[in-house]
């Protein structure tokens, strides 16, 4: 599993602690869980490794299995349940994203595609986003 910061996020927390008491707070935003920039090549002949990326306070989990010339979905499970068991997994009751997770490891949810884990990763960031600024903003 590897972990990657969340460096826009760190950054908007230093700056909005920085701000003097009368000073208008500016709005945050990120990349979700897509990266900067893209991959190169022919899009048609790409296909990913099967991954899950999971949002955390400072960063993110992503577990991540080989690519496979077929049955790649079925590397999915596993890697919901190296999420579930990093001590970092905030629940199913969490977001819809991490109900899903928790879903695939126990078996109750479908492998999904690529297209499902990047609504899976989207649907639980958006909700650990919203919560972090409630949080920092005292709601």
């Amino acid at each position: 599993m590897e972990f990657l910061p969340r460096r826009e996020w760190m950054l908007f927390k230093a700056l909005v602690a920085a701000l003097p008491a009368n000073v208008r707070c500016p709005g945050f935003g990120d990349y979700v869980i897509a990266a900067v920039t893209f991959a190169q090549g022919d899009m048609r002949f790409m296909r990913g490794s099967p991954n899950v990326r999971y949002t955390i306070d400072d960063g993110w989990l992503v577990a991540k299995a080989k690519r496979q010339k077929t049955g790649a979905n079925q590397a999915y499970p596993g890697l919901c349940g190296a999420i579930v068991a990093s001590g970092q997994f905030m629940g199913g009751g969490f977001s819809e994203g991490g109900k899903y997770i928790d879903g695939c490891r126990l078996g109750t949810e479908k492998l999904g595609n690529q297209t499902t884990w990047k609504w899976v990763a989207t649907n639980h960031h958006i909700t650990k986003v919203v919560a972090d600024l409630a949080r920092l903003s005292g709601t």
